[in-house]
């Protein structure tokens, strides 16, 4: 879908975060604090609608707008709550994996997408650090591609 698609932008914001992101709808009925599943770079996004919509016609972007999906289902949202626990078993694993390959660097979080396609380690390091075997031991574990 091609931005000039889009009736409405949605103003969403993730987690924690005080920042805003912009998502394209032809749903006039979404409303502040309506959860909302988004496309993002990451995969499928549960957010939050944190800003009345407005007019797609209203706001200049050259930028790519992604879709919203759809509302939040009460599936993506238990899914987002088992994913968070996931994500912390996720944490563990991660950690031991480090440990055992004596890598200097510390864990700060996992995080699953909704559909649990991707899982994504943020990570913080003194110095550069090389984690290609890391990568492939977590790719064995975790069963990804």
């Amino acid at each position: 879908m091609e931005n000039k698609d889009y009736t409405h932008i949605a103003f969403v914001s993730f987690s924690e975060s005080n920042k805003l992101y912009t998502f394209g709808t032809n749903d006039d009925t979404l409303k502040v604090h309506d959860k909302v599943v988004v496309e993002t770079v990451r995969g499928l996004e549960v957010g939050t609608i944190m800003k009345e919509n407005q007019l797609f016609e209203n706001v200049s972007t050259e930028l790519e707008i992604k879709p919203v999906i759809r509302k939040a289902t009460e599936k993506d949202l238990k899914d987002v709550e088992e994913n968070k626990e996931a994500a912390k078993k996720a944490m563990v694993i991660c950690e031991e994996a480090i440990q055992a390959q004596g890598l200097d660097m510390r864990l700060i979080e996992a995080e699953y997408t909704l559909d649990r396609s991707k899982i994504i380690f943020v990570y913080v390091a003194d110095d550069r650090v090389d984690f290609r075997e890391l990568l492939k031991d977590l790719a064995t574990k975790f069963k990804c591609r």
